[in-house]
């Protein structure tokens, strides 16, 4: 999973999905609600008028998928973002609910790539810095939750340098870690649904994961395939805000570089994995 951040005109992104920050009367308006349905045609309002007619337009953080007409993506989805006045909390959540939701609605619909706009930011005045850290960190927990969803791609498009600034403070950073396992370890990442190393055993104090795909596939041609007769490497993704309290501990070589991690902790790094454990490499 990826999580991309590039300032640009949505309506020119090619993903499966782009989404609108339409009004709940879906009929189109301003900003970039205005120049979504301008660039794609009349085949999105026709729809959005067909949607209108069946259950009365759409509600502040929920959202409803068209055609994308002549746009270089396949679908728009539109979601309608609050106003920020009144109670703000209330509104913050509204605001993660468009985000959430229109993801929940690209998955159901199995599509692999999203692009947002900076949902409420213009004419709704929803403070930008704090509209960031709401679409960054529900996009976070949306794929926590889902680590089997079909979304390959997030893409947070800013048109402003303003947003784009405030995104690029707080996007996440992802890093890709490769372990060197042996069958039974295999097995049990499998038995888990690709979520998750299993326990560490009484004589495993630490957990070991590397750096980079060519110290862990030594490890496990020199190690595994001796011992075991077949030897594999995965790789996951981790959230580097966990990582952060560990250092990178070099064990003898320019490429020998691991993780410490306490078996006691193994469990809170399995909760930090974005998306699946992935096999990438198999020794014979």
């Amino acid at each position: 999973m990826k999580i991309n951040l590039i300032q640009g005109d949505i309506t020119k992104i090619n993903t499966d999905a782009i989404v609108n920050a339409a009004n709940s009367s879906l009929l189109g308006g301003g900003g970039v609600d205005g120049a979504i349905h301008r660039a794609g045609g009349k085949a999105i309002l026709d729809e959005c008028v067909a949607i209108r007619n069946k259950q009365g337009g759409c509600n502040t953080g929920e959202a409803v998928i068209t055609t994308a007409g002549n746009l270089t993506a396949k679908f728009v989805l539109h979601t309608v973002g609050p106003v920020w006045n009144g109670d703000k909390e209330e509104k913050k959540k509204l605001l993660a609910n468009c985000y959430f939701n229109s993801l929940a609605l690209a998955e159901s619909k199995k599509l692999t790539s999203v692009a947002f706009p900076n949902i409420s930011t213009g004419i709704y005045h929803f403070p930008k810095d704090k509209a960031a850290a709401i679409a960054i960190n529900t996009a976070v927990d949306f794929i926590k939750a889902n680590k089997h969803t079909t979304i390959e791609e997030i893409i947070f498009v800013c048109f402003d340098e303003e947003n784009y600034n405030f995104y690029l403070n707080q996007m996440p950073v992802v890093v890709t870690l490769y372990r060197p396992v042996n069958q039974a370890e295999l097995n049990l990442i499998e038995e888990t649904g690709w979520e998750k190393f299993p326990p560490r055993l009484p004589d495993q104090p630490i957990f070991y994961p590397v750096t980079n795909e060519a110290y862990a596939n030594q490890i496990s041609k020199e190690w595994n395939v001796p011992a075991y007769g077949v030897g594999y490497v995965v790789a996951f993704d981790l959230s580097a805000n966990f990582l952060s309290k560990y250092t990178i501990e070099n064990v003898g070589g320019e490429i020998h570089n691991e993780y410490w991690i306490p078996a006691e902790e193994l469990e809170e790094m399995n909760e930090n994995i974005l998306g699946t454990i992935r096999l990438i490499n198999t020794f014979k």
